[in-house]
Order: C-alpha cells, then sequence, then structure tokens
C-alpha cells in the first residue's frame, strides 16, 4: 500500500477523543468514504514498511498568519511503546519549540 499522505483534522479529533474508546484507536473507526481514523496499527504498519518518513503541520492563525513545522525523521511506536511519536530533523517557519 502507498500513501502520499495523510491528513488530520484538529477540530474532528478533539471531538472523538471524548467520544470513542482507546481500542479504536488501535483498530480504527469511521466512514472510509468520509472522515476515519485508520487505526494505530496500521499506521505503524505503513510507518514501518517504509523507513524514510517525513511529518508536515501546516499552521494557520485565527489572523490568517502561515507557518509550517516540517520534520525529516517520523515515526510512532507499536502498542508495546504505547504508540510513542518520535520526531526529529526539524524546518520550517513555527519555530523550533513548535
Amino acid at each position: 500500500m502507498e500513501v502520499d499522505g495523510l491528513c488530520f483534522k484538529e477540530e474532528w479529533m478533539v471531538q472523538l477523543i471524548s467520544t470513542e474508546t482507546g481500542y479504536n484507536y488501535k483498530l480504527g473507526f469511521g466512514d472510509l468514504n468520509g472522515e476515519f481514523w485508520l487505526g494505530n496499527d496500521k499506521l505503524v504498519a505503513l510507518l514501518q514498511a517504509n523507513p524514510k518518513n517525513e511529518l508536515r503541520f501546516d499552521l494557520e492563525s485565527t489572523t490568517n498568519e502561515q507557518a509550517y513545522a516540517k520534520y525529516s525523521n517520523f515515526n510512532v511506536g507499536d502498542e508495546s511503546t504505547g504508540y510513542t511519536l518520535s520526531v526529529s530533523g526539524y524546518n520550517g517557519t513555527a519555530g523550533i519549540d513548535f
């Protein structure tokens, strides 16, 4: 399976965190024709299949200011690590503290 990119919408995810169980995050949920979460286990498998992964955040303020943060190395550990996110190799305009 080849993936060009994954898009996460913050406002939708905040709503789901309060209504879905951790088990659903592991396996995935939602409507494949609309908004859905692929599942932590599937995300880990995709990342492990391609050892060169990048992560980019595009940000926009309420006053329409834009910035981005790009990490040249991105990985998510498996369930035994609690799906720990690791990133390195920052480049962007959002600031190193992002």
